[in-house]
């Protein structure tokens, strides 16, 4: 059996801003889920691409998602939201470690130029984080990046 993700079938460079927001919510939740090892590897290469290729959009979803509730009063519906949110931040950190700045490897995947956040998308992060924290919610308005 080879099983494969169904947001693979998308071509990632073309992808609209909502097709990448469902996707990467799909690619998390695989890697939440007792999803086989195959599809936990094509979730990470997924996300990685997408980050590569759309890093202020990726980065912004993930914020979206870190922002995430349930109002539900099934449990395990909350616990799902739970842990979206978490797989959400725990990616946002590693994005923001590998993206904010050039630690001086100059080059990515294949030799490639890596691609850093915009001064835009940064800000963006700032405020966010910064609204979470002071009101325990992420205040998300339509946002350039």
């Amino acid at each position: 059996n080879n099983l494969r993700c169904p947001w693979l079938s998308n071509d990632l460079k073309t992808m609209n801003k909502t097709e990448l927001h469902t996707n990467i919510r799909s690619a998390l939740q695989c890697l939440t889920s007792s999803s086989p090892p195959s599809m936990i590897q094509q979730a990470q290469d997924a996300l990685l691409k997408w980050e590569a290729d759309h890093t202020d959009d990726y980065v912004v979803v993930l914020l979206q998602l870190m922002g995430v509730s349930s109002d539900e009063a099934n449990s395990t519906a909350s616990n799902e939201t739970a842990t979206l949110r978490l797989v959400a931040i725990l990616s946002l950190k590693a994005a923001i470690v590998r993206k904010w700045k050039d630690r001086g490897r100059g080059k990515g995947v294949g030799g490639t130029p890596t691609s850093l956040l915009s001064e835009d998308a940064k800000i963006l992060v700032r405020q966010l984080i910064l609204s979470l924290v002071l009101t325990g919610r992420v205040a998300l308005h339509d946002s350039n990046c």
